[in-house]
């Protein structure tokens, strides 16, 4: 995170100038309680977890094409159960989970 003043050159925020909270929906939350001279900041930050198609772990490459597949062979089917287990098993590793 960059500080950005109304004059002069811009800064990093040190990690104890702001504080990011995730809610169980996935969606960030940001405060800055030390900004120092900054009026603004800028945030840069990356999504996902691989660069490529190719960079993704196997099992999420195969669950995506199952799925992809399942959805194709069942598209004209309004009682379609959903899709196979094996999809559910090969993504579950990498879902978010939360108690309640």
């Amino acid at each position: 995170m960059t500080g950005i003043p109304a004059e002069g050159a811009s800064f990093l925020l040190t990690a104890e100038a702001y504080k990011v909270d995730i809610d169980y929906h996935g969606e960030a939350w940001l405060r800055v309680s030390q900004p120092g001279s900054a009026g603004r900041v800028e945030i840069a930050t990356e999504a996902g977890m691989a660069a490529s198609w190719d960079s993704l772990p196997e099992a999420i490459r195969l669950g995506v094409l199952r799925l992809a597949a399942h959805l194709f062979a069942h598209r004209d089917n309004p009682d379609d159960p959903g899709p196979p287990e094996g999809v559910a098993a090969l993504l579950r590793p990498w879902r978010r989970t939360r108690l309640s």
